[in-house]
């Protein structure tokens, strides 16, 4: 059920519908003991942006492979704008490391994720470990698994990986990207506006099914210029796999203005609109495992050699402005920020996070 919201826009695409929807709530400093409610700090009272995900839609048998506009089934994304407040339980002190990674979105149109209520200014880079939950018996396919949304106070980009699918163990195909919205503004209880997928990775039929039910690392870095976007994506199949760039986006403020007139603004709204640098983040939203994440102030372009140097590093790390674990360990989400700047996430309220399998080995 969606309490108190309101449908902004329905948006078709070639292969798939999006819903867009936006609700406000107001919770403040919820105490959470469900199972999972993480083992970090408080951040106060604040506002953010969060998103209630049902099902994801699905991507068809062979030759169904999608197009930059839209990739399979019917995506449902609801929203809110909630108060922050802690949902952690406990101090620094932890036993070692289980290595067992924590699975997010196991309630459907739920909370299961965790938010972080301010990002770096200037450009961020986020890299993470992701594994789509067992997909079944051959022919299988499965829809997007949204992992991070970057989140400004007026759009937010939805990026997310294991939109795949196999017919057998050597004919598989595998998608990432990520996908722009607009909004008028958190105050103004709006979800946003679908506006197009950027940064599109397809790799087509043909490959081996294994590294896709295997872990997958992926980066985004999100860049608000002064007219534009920079959006880019890579990955990494298994850790033995090569980093390899995924996709990269540069979309204009004007063209963007263009896709929220065609998608119902009106001109002088558009106008208006001009997006704010990044405000917070969310890490989760559709049911799959997550591991080692971390969060760069950064604007330059990496390597490929630094990229594979962050995708292998098991241990802290002080040069991000926050590096989490993400393990499940003494019975509950270890969101802690270990690069020493105390910038520790926590448990979207109402929300809950679990034990996942095994990690990558690092």
């Amino acid at each position: 059920m969606i309490e108190r919201a309101n449908l902004s826009s329905v948006v078709g695409g070639v292969w798939g519908t999006w819903i867009v929807l936006a609700s406000l709530v107001a919770c403040s400093r919820p105490q959470d003991t469900q199972e999972g409610s993480g083992v970090g700090a408080s951040e106060g009272t604040m506002n953010y942006l969060h998103f209630r995900r049902g099902g994801a839609g699905g991507t068809g048998g062979k030759g169904a492979t999608g197009s930059g506009g839209g990739i399979g089934g019917t995506f449902t994304v609801g929203g809110a704008t909630a108060t922050g407040g802690t949902t952690a339980t406990g101090g620094q002190s932890m036993a070692p490391s289980s290595d067992a990674s924590i699975e997010f979105g196991k309630t459907g149109w739920g909370t299961d994720f965790a938010v972080r209520q301010n990002a770096p200014v200037g450009g961020t880079l986020f890299a993470i470990w992701t594994k789509v939950p067992d997909p079944g018996h051959y022919p299988w396919s499965r829809g997007n698994m949204d992992v991070y949304y970057v989140i400004g106070t007026n759009w937010y980009l939805r990026c997310l990986v294991g939109n795949s699918g196999a017919n057998s163990s050597t004919d598989a195909r595998y998608n990432a990207n990520t996908m722009m919205f607009g909004n008028k503004g958190i105050l103004n209880n709006d979800g946003g506006t679908w506006l197009a997928d950027y940064s599109y990775y397809e790799s087509g039929w043909g490959h081996a099914e294994a590294p896709y039910r295997d872990w997958v690392w992926v980066a985004w870095q999100t860049i608000v210029n002064s007219d534009s976007f920079t959006i880019r994506q890579w990955l990494k199949f298994g850790v033995n796999g090569a980093v390899f760039a995924a996709g990269e986006s540069s979309p204009t403020f004007a063209q963007l203005r263009g896709l929220l007139v065609q998608n119902g603004w009106t001109q002088v709204m558009a106008n208006a609109w001009k997006p704010s640098e990044v405000a917070s983040f969310q890490v989760g939203g559709d049911n799959g495992y997550l591991s080692h994440a971390r969060m760069m102030a950064r604007s330059s372009v990496p390597t490929l050699a630094e990229l594979e140097t962050m995708a292998r590093n098991s241990t802290g790390d002080a040069t991000a402005w926050a590096d989490y674990k993400l393990e499940w360990v003494n019975g509950a989400a270890n969101l802690l920020d270990r690069s020493g700047n105390g910038r520790n996430m926590s448990i979207a309220p109402g929300g809950a996070l679990h034990e996942g399998p095994g990690g990558p080995p690092l």
